[in-house]
């Protein structure tokens, strides 16, 4: 259990946060009168079985007097590692969430008697392994009307899984297993079931991935290895390599249990409590309800043949000449089969597409001919991935490809990042303007356009377009392109 003394001591470090604006509703310093005391705390810490943690950020050690010391060389060498910050409850993938402004920084490089701030990292966590932990946690922030900030993994590009000033539930270690079922119905369902696997919160995606390809099935639930499986990817569309040929993973989804903002446990699906299974696919991660269990329906195990293409142009006019035809390519590339992404920079660019179902490494490769024909064309120069391959390889199953194709994410200092889908047509019929569109958009940095063919095809055709509160445009649009920036301070 918290002891008053390390409550005391957390909140200290948490005076030094920026507080929100009186105006704002919800009680954000520790300070404040309204701010809960220890043996408040200590309370909802009884109630959760000692699952009460405080939180400070990840470099915290590194400004305690002594900055050679093993907590602080652990950051230090681990600070990037995106497998090392899912489990530390201050980290974000993103690191600049981590501080509201560059005036409230804790940096693992910084002196050692450099002040260090709490920043948007949560004062406490619940280290929530069951429903009930995340259900007292949500009623004791309501109890005491504190702002409440909900994390799996923090793979958030947007920052939306931290908060200043904030009580944070910490479903990272929710105890669910991976289940598989062969027919799954719904509760309150009647019918026939279908082949689903059920997991929590705490699953990444890559956990799921290695479940799936052992029980010989597939299901579309992103690509970065350190995406939850019950936070964004399934309550705000979930695109993935597969998401073409399978749907999103939004689409795929047979039930939830969530805890709602009144403290209640749920079960949501087409049978009951329809209008919040609805909203739940679609309408935005933490929005409607803290998620708590999913339950995904899953296909038959399925092959894939993939391309894997580094590109050094001879000049830069080449190279925006050939990602002229590369444009061009993709509407006839899409309905083949392709999918997958892309990378655009100003003297380079990168290809990793995938044809799920390909029978063949030769039968997938002869539709990738428009961009051989390019290459070509432009003497493109290409080269392999660094300890992958080059050119067209088969797999036999999805998680042969994924293990090899999709390694471990860096975490990333942070980034202004903005997005856009294209419509089918403008790619039929406008692919010359997109294509001038997308290089006039390359930062000057040199940071690359990514370019995600993960939409439409099965997205469109296979699902029902009420069935779930997803931004429709999600049914016609073949590419969903990313912009990023890196932050000036």
């Amino acid at each position: 259990m918290l002891s008053l003394l390390t409550i005391t001591a957390v909140l200290a470090l948490a005076s030094t946060t920026t507080a929100l604006p009186a105006s704002q509703c919800r009680c954000t310093d520790p300070t404040a009168a309204c701010w809960p005391n220890a043996a408040e705390w200590n309370r909802l810490n009884a109630t959760v079985g000692g699952k009460l943690i405080a939180v400070t950020p990840p470099a915290a050690s590194c400004h305690e007097g002594d900055a050679g010391d093993a907590a602080c060389a652990d950051e230090i060498h681990n600070q990037f590692d995106s497998a090392w910050r899912i489990n530390q409850p201050g980290a974000m993938q993103n690191m600049n969430w981590e501080s509201p402004n560059p005036l409230q920084t804790c940096l693992p490089t910084a002196n050692a008697t450099t002040p260090c701030f709490q920043g948007a990292v949560p004062v406490l966590a619940v280290n929530a392994t069951s429903a009930s932990d995340v259900q007292a946690a949500i009623v004791f922030a309501g109890e005491y009307n504190l702002r409440l900030s909900v994390r799996s993994t923090g793979h958030d590009y947007q920052g939306r899984s931290t908060a200043v000033g904030s009580l944070l539930v910490w479903v990272r270690h929710m105890d669910v297993p991976v289940v598989h079922d062969e027919k799954f119905v719904p509760e309150g369902c009647s019918g026939e079931g279908v082949t689903a696997v059920t997991a929590g919160p705490g699953t990444s995606n890559v956990e799921l991935v290695q479940a799936n390809g052992a029980a010989g099935v597939a299901v579309g639930t992103g690509a970065g290895t350190t995406v939850s499986v019950s936070g964004g990817l399934i309550t705000s569309g979930g695109h993935s390599p597969l998401s073409r040929k399978l749907g999103l993973a939004t689409q795929n989804v047979l039930e939830l249990e969530v805890v709602t903002a009144d403290g209640k446990l749920l079960i949501a699906n087409r049978c009951q409590n329809q209008d919040l299974f609805w909203a739940l696919r679609g309408g935005g991660g933490g929005t409607f309800g803290v998620v708590t269990r999913t339950t995904l329906r899953t296909y038959p195990s399925l092959p894939v043949a993939t391309t894997l293409l580094q590109l050094v142009p001879p000049t830069a006019a080449a190279l925006d000449a050939f990602f002229n035809d590369w444009v061009e390519a993709q509407a006839s590339l899409a309905a083949s089969g392709w999918a997958g992404y892309f990378y655009i920079g100003l003297n380079f660019m990168a290809v990793a597409y995938l044809n799920p179902g390909a029978e063949s490494a030769e039968a997938a490769n002869a539709t990738f001919a428009p961009v051989w024909a390019a290459i070509e064309k432009h003497g493109m120069n290409s080269h392999g991935f660094p300890g992958v391959f080059s050119g067209t390889r088969w797999f036999p199953t999805y998680q042969d490809w994924y293990s090899v194709v999709i390694g471990p994410p860096s975490a990333s200092p942070g980034a202004h990042v903005s997005s856009r889908l294209f419509d089918a047509s403008l790619l039929e019929n406008n692919a010359s303007a997109v294509a001038s569109t997308l290089l006039a958009v390359r930062p000057s940095n040199g940071n690359p356009v990514i370019g995600h063919l993960v939409g439409a095809g099965a997205i469109g055709s296979e699902f029902a377009a009420e069935e779930t509160s997803l931004n429709p445009a999600w049914r016609t649009s073949p590419l969903h392109v990313v912009v990023t920036n890196s932050w000036e301070d």
